[in-house]
């Protein structure tokens, strides 16, 4: 991911926090985002293809 990162600074970003459960870490990235929208998506989600156009 960090290849990524460096490739793209301007559509990925890294954010390091310390082990403090999932709320913590969906707020923490709440937070962090620059965007207009936030796309949530747990672990047994799927992520189909026309998702976020809907």
């Amino acid at each position: 991911m960090r290849k990524y990162a460096s490739e793209y600074p301007d559509l990925i970003r890294i954010v390091d926090q310390s082990v403090q459960g999932v709320p913590s870490a969906r707020n923490k990235g709440i937070l962090e985002s620059r965007g207009h929208y936030i796309a949530m998506l747990e672990g047994d989600d799927m992520m189909l293809p026309n998702r976020l156009e809907k």
